[in-house]
């Protein structure tokens, strides 16, 4: 029964049968499993929104100034591809959120720090919904994009140009402006 549940959150696989294959195996990349266990401790109540928020701003900040010394080329070209993605006439809000996502784990990856990475992709997986609905909330929703894109382009800038403090304060400033728009008070009840 264990070993059903571990699978169920993504933890290991299991394979039933013999040979090579057959048996359980740990999962190579946690960042899915944690994310799982993230959301489902956040939809317990376990943690308040604003605990997860200033956790994300921790972990990203981190990255972002990671990433000004450790990103390499491809990885930033990448960046640059998401953020025009981001960029395109018309964009609808879902897609945004997809590529907005990508990007920011994308960084955390670059940072240089595994388990930095792993932590960012787990917290920002598990705020990704109510990101969402904040973002379908939005009164004026391409001028929000734009805003939001403006905000990823400077970034990108900062970490090409190896600004890691400075990458760092506004990636804070980025966090804390949308989710501004989550979080009602310090217990974590939100307002989308």
């Amino acid at each position: 029964e264990a070993l059903r549940v571990l699978e169920t959150i993504g933890v290991l696989v299991a394979q039933p049968g013999r040979g090579p294959d057959a048996g359980a195996r740990i999962v190579r990349n946690p960042d899915d499993a944690l994310g799982r266990l993230l959301r489902l401790h956040f939809a317990l109540g376990s943690y308040s929104l604003h605990d997860v928020l200033e956790a994300r701003v921790v972990l990203e900040r981190s990255s972002f100034e990671g990433a000004a010394c450790h990103a390499p080329d491809e990885d930033l070209d990448e960046a640059e591809e998401l953020v025009a993605g981001m960029a395109e006439p018309g964009i609808g809000v879902s897609a945004f959120n997809d590529l907005d996502t990508r990007f920011h784990v994308l960084i955390a990856r670059s940072s240089g720090n595994a388990l930095t990475s792993t932590l960012t992709s787990a917290v920002r997986e598990s705020v990704r919904p109510l990101i969402l609905r904040a973002l379908e909330a939005a009164e004026d929703w391409p001028a929000t994009a734009r805003a939001l894109n403006a905000e990823h382009r400077t970034l990108l800038t900062l970490v090409r140009e190896g600004s890691g403090p400075e990458a760092a304060d506004l990636v804070e400033w980025h966090i804390r402006g949308l989710h501004g728009t989550l979080v009602e008070d310090p217990t974590g009840h939100t307002t989308p």
